[in-house]
């Protein structure tokens, strides 16, 4: 899958392109107004689950083929309504009892951008994304749009509705959430074989902190994308996955009123 930009600002798929096609990710070097999107989305892309392709057994990624796989329940597909998302969301969701991996293990720059939800009972709601060490990308302890690497990187309090989809994108560098940047300047540290889960990490201190989920879309990059990236890539997924259009930038502020002399 490419995406583009249009003149419109709303991120589009184009059609897909055979695996020989896509073998070559990432090595877009095009950078003319029309493809800048793309390039800034596909540069470093070593993983993503998308979501047109999701599913409860063998759900692979685009780039490298890799699986989630299954570590404990039984999670399934379901079609949600709602929630913040203006279009139906067929996605992968569990219980607290489900739980899975995602195949591989990805550097300590790394960038993940998620589409996730907490589901279900009020009264099991931990962590939905977790890795390796002391690792929350998104969910805790009943908050949305929050991120811990072993190290607070946003306020630990909630934002936004609980109960709706959030798309988080997060790096050593910079957190947003819902395209808005939320990271309050601390340095995430996280060891350099980062391995990711849903109610599960591999080696993570945390794994008993399990929800009630959902999880429509996984994007991981091999580095810290740079704020315009980050934005870039969070307009596209609230876009592609939610229906919800983000202006990719703020509008220039208004020009002050004329001189009455």
């Amino acid at each position: 899958v490419l995406l583009v930009l249009r003149s419109t600002g709303k991120y589009v798929p184009l059609p897909d392109q055979s695996k020989s096609e896509r073998s070559g990710y990432p090595t877009q070097t095009n950078t003319t107004a029309s493809s800048l999107g793309v390039t800034a989305t596909r540069h470093g892309l070593v993983a993503w689950w998308a979501n047109k392709n999701a599913k409860s057994r063998g759900w692979r990624d685009e780039i490298s083929g890799s699986s989630i796989n299954v570590v404990g329940g039984s999670p399934a597909m379901q079609t949600f309504h709602g929630a913040g998302a203006t279009k139906p969301v067929t996605s992968l969701y569990g219980s607290y009892r489900d739980k899975m991996e995602f195949e591989g293990s990805f550097s300590s720059s790394a960038t993940i951008c998620s589409v996730s939800r907490y589901t279900g009972s009020h009264g099991v709601r931990g962590r939905v994304i977790i890795g390796t060490g002391n690792f929350l990308h998104g969910h805790w302890s009943g908050r949305r749009g929050v991120t811990f690497r072993e190290g607070w990187m946003t306020s630990p309090n909630n934002r936004g509705n609980v109960d709706d989809w959030l798309v988080m994108c997060s790096s050593p560098n910079y957190v947003f959430a819902d395209g808005v940047d939320v990271g309050t300047g601390n340095q995430g540290r996280v060891t350099s074989n980062l391995r990711l889960g849903i109610n599960y990490g591999p080696g993570s201190c945390c794994n008993s902190e399990v929800s009630s989920w959902a999880v429509a879309e996984m994007m991981v990059w091999n580095r810290a994308l740079s704020k315009t990236e980050m934005r870039d890539a969070s307009a596209y997924l609230m876009e592609e996955v939610l229906g919800r259009i983000q202006p990719r930038y703020p509008p220039p502020p208004s020009p002050p009123p004329p001189s009455m002399g």
